[in-house]
């Protein structure tokens, strides 16, 4: 039984369509690893920015810059992750000065040239891997890169 050649043709029409709107939509979106690792990396700038919020709020509170992370760890109420969401691994943070010091974390896509991340600016715009933010201790946002 053969079916109508409209049928079979409707058939291969739709068929095409479907097949160039998933391929469109990954040209457009990208792929599903790029998505992850796009909110993992949404995920860690918002970790940094608590970090960061939680360390300024030390800072008020004694006049110093924690020696570590642990301080914070006592103030859960302060954050909510002190580790990498992907690989459980803690975020790195070490003073620079008496009132400057350095956020690091592990991120997976390239964010420097990305016209929202720039917009967000602070821990949004960032290389892929290792990077840090320099940071000052009366201030929770990233110092500019000179």
């Amino acid at each position: 039984m053969r079916l109508p050649r409209r049928r079979v043709w409707f058939a291969v029409i739709l068929s095409a369509a479907v097949l160039g709107t998933v391929v469109a939509g990954l040209v457009i979106l990208g792929p599903p690893a790029e998505w992850r690792g796009r909110s993992l990396d949404a995920q860690r700038a918002s970790d940094l920015r608590e970090l960061a919020f939680a360390i300024h709020e030390y800072w008020l509170e004694t006049g110093m810059l924690p020696e570590s992370l642990d301080p914070l760890a006592q103030q859960r109420a302060w954050i909510a992750e002190l580790c990498d969401p992907a690989t459980g691994a803690l975020y790195e943070y070490r003073t620079t000065g008496d009132e400057t010091y350095e956020l690091c974390a592990q991120f997976s896509i390239d964010t420097r040239e990305d016209a929202r991340a720039i917009a967000l600016h602070g821990f949004s715009t960032h290389t892929a891997g290792r990077h840090c933010f320099a940071l000052h201790a009366t201030d929770a946002t990233p110092v500019p890169p000179r």
